[in-house]
C-alpha cells in the first residue's frame, strides 16, 4: 500500500486510516510518521533518478560485458529459443 502511496493513489486513504484508530496518541503520530516515511522514499527514488541512475547503468553495462566475456563458454551451451 505504501508503494501505491508514492503515486498519490492510496495516499489519503492510508492516512486516514491510521488517523481513525481512535487513538489519540498512537493515530495521529502513526499517520505523521507513515506521511513523512512516504516523502523520504519519493526523494530518495529522485536523488536516485538525479545522481545514480547514469552511473549504475554505465557500470552495469560494462560489468555484463565483463561477465558475458568470461563465461563464454557455459553462455554457448544455453539452448537457444
Amino acid at each position: 500500500m505504501y508503494l501505491r502511496a508514492l503515486s498519490g493513489e492510496f495516499a489519503d486513504a492510508t492516512f486516514a486510516i491510521a488517523a481513525d484508530t481512535g487513538d489519540s496518541t498512537t493515530g495521529p503520530a502513526l499517520a505523521t510518521l507513515q506521511h513523512d516515511e512516504v516523502a523520504m522514499v519519493a526523494a530518495d527514488k529522485e536523488c536516485e533518478r538525479r545522481h545514480i541512475q547514469k552511473v549504475e547503468d554505465g557500470v552495469r553495462a560494462e560489468y555484463e560485458v565483463t561477465f558475458r566475456d568470461q563465461n563464454a563458454g557455459l553462455l554457448d551451451k544455453v539452448v537457444k529459443p
